[in-house]
């Protein structure tokens, strides 16, 4: 019983994790398309070469750096066919 316990609820956290994923993704794609450079910064830790810029400025760079990076189609992909967890878990495919 324990045993079963244990692997129902490490299923459950790694859907959690899914769908953290996914929802992260989501919103960052949402910022870019809609070009919101100042949710982007909340969304993602900008490089230490653009920490002296202003925030615009690194909300420009970022909206173009990422623009074609985050896709719906993308999203779509890893929702459908995208493994989710620890890497140590995840196999190894050669492209």
């Amino acid at each position: 019983m324990l045993l079963g316990t244990l692997l129902l609820w490490q299923r459950w956290r790694s859907g959690a994790r899914r769908q953290e994923s996914l929802h992260a993704l989501t919103e960052l794609q949402g910022a870019l398309a809609k070009g919101h450079p100042e949710r982007l910064l909340q969304l993602v830790v900008a490089p230490g070469a653009l920490q002296t810029r202003t925030a615009a400025e690194q909300g420009e760079f970022l909206v173009k750096a990422l623009a074609d990076e985050v896709s719906p189609e993308g999203i779509a992909a890893l929702r459908r066919e995208g493994q989710f967890g620890s890497m140590w878990q995840i196999p190894m495919v050669m492209v």
